[in-house]
């Protein structure tokens, strides 16, 4: 399991399966597919990538409410 933040909404990814994984945050939990969200929201080294996988996560989240 990863976790991190944005906009402070705290969320953590998991895998459920191959290229399967479960998206929670903002009191939900999903079913997501997205996996550059699992391989990049805790990349040191690309800042841009990070934040690209921390916002789509965020937004997937926020649309699911």
């Amino acid at each position: 399991m990863k976790t991190f933040k944005f906009r402070n909404a705290q969320m953590s990814i998991e895998i459920a399966g191959y290229g399967q994984y479960k998206l929670t945050g903002l009191g939900i939990t999903i079913h997501y597919t997205d996996s550059e969200t699992y391989d990049f929201c805790d990349d040191e080294d690309n800042v841009a990538k990070r934040t690209e996988a921390r916002r789509r996560a965020y937004l997937t989240l926020k649309n699911n409410l």
